[in-house]
């Protein structure tokens, strides 16, 4: 989870993601310091029709690293 996160990162985001997954607006619940806080956040779900290309895999920052933090960032900052 990123925090501080700003609109001009929302649309980043949203242009690396693509046609691959949409946006969705949840409301979760943190545990900070023996006290429940409900914050918003934005998730970003693979489109059903994609859903032949999800993997069972964690996600690994390494594996990002490795293959697609090329591409985020030459995505990210045009």
């Amino acid at each position: 989870m990123y925090f501080s996160v700003t609109s001009q990162d929302i649309t980043r985001l949203d242009k690396f993601e693509g046609e691959y997954y949409f946006r969705r607006r949840v409301y979760p619940t943190l545990q900070l310091d023996g006290q429940t806080k409900a914050i918003e956040a934005d998730l970003y779900l693979l489109k059903p029709k994609y859903a032949h290309l999800a993997s069972t895999r964690p996600w690994d920052p390494e594996i990002f690293e490795a293959r697609e933090l090329r591409h985020f960032l030459r995505t990210c900052l045009q």
